[in-house]
């Protein structure tokens, strides 16, 4: 293969990444406002503004299009979490967890949109085995980071299950609650201040955890000589 065949195949394989990213945002975006049973091929390819057909040529079917978007959303917030770990690296113990727990309430996992689908996932995995097992997976690791962390900070790691179980009740809290009475911010005081009941320490004043949104290189391509029958692809969504 040419390196001009090379450079083709990979400007078009970058495309196809990004409008796959853009579909599952629009479907995201149409689980939050249909609901997961509810949400059609027609509603995903209306919000994203393509045909049903390139909607088709990504996902065969809804149930591939609704298990790629679960990987998508717990791929996201693995990725969000672990890298604020290994930025953290070297800090003491305590200071990471309260990190990892601050991610954990960053805007792009904690908002009413994304935990409003998070919910939906939730109820459907329990007559899905795939997805029930799948988001167990990343459940546990989450977990032993949790008690892992908490252990070495001088807690007991068997509380750990105390910490999870609380930061998942508050993003319920945060989904069901009146948004002028819940903040992020309140609710991850409020876990902050748990760990410190745990650690029996005083709570500090953490930074909240900024989390940058993921912006994808534009992909250069050459016009066809004749007119594309599809719209540029326009930048990413963000949560």
């Amino acid at each position: 293969m040419s390196k001009r065949n090379i450079g083709e195949h990979t400007s078009r394989k970058k495309i196809k990444d990004v409008r796959r990213l853009q579909l599952l945002a629009a479907n995201i975006d149409a689980i939050a406002k249909h609901g997961l049973s509810e949400t059609t091929i027609s509603h995903v390819a209306e919000i994203a503004s393509m045909s049903r057909g390139i909607v088709n040529f990504y996902f065969k079917s809804k149930e591939i299009m609704m298990s790629e978007t679960l990987t998508h959303l717990l791929q996201e917030q693995s990725l969000v979490w672990q890298t604020v770990r290994t930025k953290a690296e070297g800090k003491p113990a305590e200071e990471i967890l309260r990190l990892v727990i601050s991610s954990l309430f960053a805007a792009k996992l904690c908002s009413r949109k994304r935990l409003s689908v998070w919910t939906a996932f939730l109820a459907h995995s329990s007559n899905n085995t795939k997805h029930r097992q799948e988001i167990a997976t990343e459940n546990k690791k989450l977990d032993k980071e949790l008690a892992d962390l908490l252990q070495a900070a001088g807690g007991d790691a068997e509380s750990s299950g105390q910490l999870s179980s609380l930061i998942r009740g508050l993003w319920l809290e945060l989904l069901t609650q009146d948004s002028n009475d819940t903040t992020r911010e309140m609710l991850e005081n409020h876990a902050q201040d748990f760990l410190s009941q745990l650690l029996d320490v005083e709570t500090p004043v953490i930074a909240p955890v900024v989390v940058a949104p993921v912006v994808e290189k534009k992909t250069a391509v050459k016009k066809p000589k004749k007119p594309a029958s599809e719209a540029a692809i326009g930048d990413l969504f963000s949560f």
